[in-house]
């Protein structure tokens, strides 16, 4: 053994090679020695940067009140893009299905009025529901009786202004389709709410990895030194002993 190892010591004084590749490594060869090679651990991609961290909570922050803006905050605008374009578009949902609504209620209404004798004004929704189920004031308050309900009553009288009947079945059910429609539209807003909502939550994370990648980007290389020895073998026998160095910056 003492043998071997004189000769591996006089083979690590003969050969020296180096080859310099993301840091400096070295490997040492002889006629009882060989050598491996291995790439530098954390070794990560180029990035350009100012050389200043940045903060995950300002890039949440900023996809929170706009998708998308934290993701470029981070530099990484080519993945907000995304978010910021789902956003416009939940937000055109929004106001369409808003707008849609209240027009496709509105003629509802208005086609009541002119089809029912109905008086619009000073009237919650509940009743605009009612006269869409009952073909007048008289028969909505007879089935109220028999449900013995007392306190939905309607007041007939003129003074009232509660008053309606329908001029036909089939314009009633015009007007609860066209009623019902309206209700659907401002369901679609409602869910596109959900929608702005859970894009923010999303674009939030992407911002905060992203931020987190960033910063690790600034880190510099760790510097080290390694030693790895080795016996080296074959079926007659032990042939030698390896020994590979490794360096990095």
């Amino acid at each position: 053994m003492r043998i071997i190892l004189l000769a591996t010591l006089i083979c690590l004084a003969g050969t020296v090679s180096s080859q310099p590749m993301d840091g400096e490594r070295r490997s040492f060869s002889g006629k009882w020695l060989n050598a491996y090679e291995a790439t530098a651990p954390g070794d990560v991609a180029a990035t350009q940067t100012d050389g200043r961290e940045k903060s995950g909570f300002l890039g949440v922050v900023y996809s929170s009140l706009l998708p998308g803006m934290g993701e470029l905050y981070a530099g990484r605008f080519d993945r907000g893009l995304y978010n910021l374009v789902t956003d416009l578009v939940l937000w055109g949902g929004f106001a369409g299905f808003n707008i849609t609504a209240g027009w496709v209620r509105d003629n509802a209404r208005t086609f009541a009025a002119q089809k029912a004798g109905v008086l619009l004004d000073g009237k919650d929704d509940e009743y605009f529901v009612n006269i869409g189920n009952y073909r007048s004031i008289r028969e909505y308050n007879e089935q109220k009786l028999l449900e013995r309900q007392l306190n939905r009553l309607y007041d007939e009288s003129p003074e009232a202004g509660l008053a309606w009947n329908w001029d036909s079945e089939e314009d009633m059910r015009e007007y609860r389709d066209s009623r019902l429609k309206s209700e659907d539209l401002y369901t679609y807003a409602q869910i596109t709410v959900l929608g702005l909502v859970l894009n923010r939550i999303w674009s939030a994370v992407q911002a905060a990895i992203f931020v987190r990648d960033y910063n690790e980007s600034l880190s510099p290389k760790t510097a080290g030194f390694s030693v790895h020895p080795r016996l080296l073998s074959s079926r007659r026998g032990i042939d030698g002993f390896g020994i590979t160095f490794f360096s990095w910056f």
